[in-house]
């Protein structure tokens, strides 16, 4: 009797059986139930060459230790990946590692994204068992006018050099030397050429090669991170936007296999300066074709014009008036009580606050815990004189707990309180008026 072929293989690893395709390796089926094995050399796009030993695991009927990311799996194989003597052997990978590695971690680009410094704080000793002074290697290498290398951090994964020989085909980057004089460099000491350098920043674990663009710029903790597509050409390819107190700090790949593969030209990845915000820019009103930097007030009153003429409807005015009053607020420091609503008698109860006492700056959200309880009950009411009732008390506390004026919707200081009123009252009716006297 002949047995049916398969594709599928099913094994076991660490008592969780798991079932995957042949030719995968024990590194991805691990993954695939959640399972964490510890990688420096490793990388999904690339093939596998088990040179940094990191992933070592136990295989049943194997007498020695196996590297993960290069052995596949075969039906019926036993895996282990926490035995006692898997975490001794990271535990020395990670020693050797560390015996020249300089304690460069607060000032390296790479601190908060190093996968050197994870894998140490959870498989590493803990403490060195070596006592002598660590070999020196050249720091701040230039490889080009786009990268530096630090030969001392560099831990020889390999993932740059099988890059540029795998990916890009340039085959720029080499290993040079032997033995613990290996280094990385390009022949002769040229510059790199390559159009995709930017690529090996982003692959290496450690922090050895750097952006000169990013280096000493931030932290990873510090950045805002916004998906996007680089503007670079119309290829379309996904980016990660970081950028520090408004100011961008680089491009990084974002993975969309169905466009870029999730690697990135350095034409556009290093196109962002073209597109940085220059200093703190002053309001700007097209005039006769170019652009003239105007006040506050006269932006303000330009946009009250622009949108009249526009034919917007009131609702589209209050959102604009809404989102421009509450950048003003948070660049000045104002205090801000907006109500806002698509009946002004209160008849419908798709009525919605904004309140803010420099605190919040969410919907909803307030910093007198007086009112959040009183939005909850807003929104529930049944009655157009209920929720005016309410509303009048959200306004009081509001008040009390703001030192600027409250007039309209809004809360501004009283210098601009002339200006904007006549603006808001002539151009958008919908706007329920409190007046409240300066304080």
């Amino acid at each position: 009797m002949s047995t049916v072929q398969t594709d599928q293989v099913t094994l076991t690893i660490n008592g969780q059986s798991v079932t995957v395709p042949k030719g995968t390796l024990i590194l991805d089926a691990a993954k695939k139930i959640g399972i964490d094995i510890p990688i420096f050399c490793s990388h999904p796009k690339m093939a596998p060459v088990a040179v940094c030993r990191m992933c070592l695991v136990e295989v049943e009927k194997m007498p020695k230790l196996q590297p993960s990311c290069a052995v596949y799996v075969a039906d019926g194989m036993v895996v282990k990946t926490t035995t006692e003597q898997v975490g001794k052997y990271q535990k020395d990978v990670l020693g050797l590692l560390l015996i020249n590695h300089p304690l460069d971690c607060p000032i390296c680009d790479k601190g908060g994204e190093c996968p050197l410094q994870d894998q140490t704080y959870q498989y590493g000793p803990g403490a060195s068992r070596f006592d002598f002074p660590k070999a020196h290697f050249d720091k701040a290498v230039p490889l080009s006018d786009k990268i530096l290398l630090d030969r001392e951090r560099c831990i020889l994964c390999w993932r740059c050099t099988r890059f540029s020989e795998e990916i890009s085909g340039e085959r720029e980057l080499a290993l040079i030397q032997r033995g613990v004089h290996t280094i990385i460099g390009t022949f002769n000491d040229e510059p790199a050429e390559s159009n995709y350098q930017g690529n090996w920043t982003e692959i290496c674990p450690v922090g050895a090669l750097t952006s000169r663009q990013y280096r000493f710029l931030s932290r990873p903790w510090d950045l805002d991170r916004t998906a996007s597509v680089c503007p670079g050409c119309s290829m379309g390819c996904n980016i990660q936007i970081d950028a520090r107190s408004n100011r961008i700090g680089r491009f990084q790949s974002r993975e969309n296999a169905a466009v870029d593969d999730s690697w990135l030209c350095d034409f556009g990845r290093f196109s962002f300066p073209n597109f940085q915000r220059q200093g703190q820019e002053r309001p700007r009103v097209r005039r006769n074709g170019t652009l003239e930097e105007v006040s506050y007030e006269e932006a303000i009153a330009f946009t009250a014009d622009a949108l009249k003429r526009a034919g917007f409807t009131v609702v589209e005015q209050v959102m604009d008036w809404g989102t421009l009053l509450q950048r003003r607020a948070k660049k000045e420091g104002w205090s801000l009580f907006a109500v806002y609503s698509n009946g002004a008698d209160m008849s419908s109860p798709l009525t919605h606050f904004y309140v803010a006492n420099n605190c919040a700056d969410y919907p909803g959200w307030s910093c007198d815990e007086r009112i959040s309880p009183l939005l909850a009950e807003f929104a529930f009411a049944d009655t157009p004189e209920r929720r005016r009732q309410i509303a009048a008390q959200i306004q009081a506390f509001a008040y009390e707990s703001t030192p600027a004026v409250m007039w309209g919707q809004f809360t501004v200081p009283a210098a601009y309180r002339s200006t904007l009123t006549g603006l808001i009252q002539s151009s958008f009716p919908m706007f329920w008026n409190v007046d409240v006297p300066d304080r």
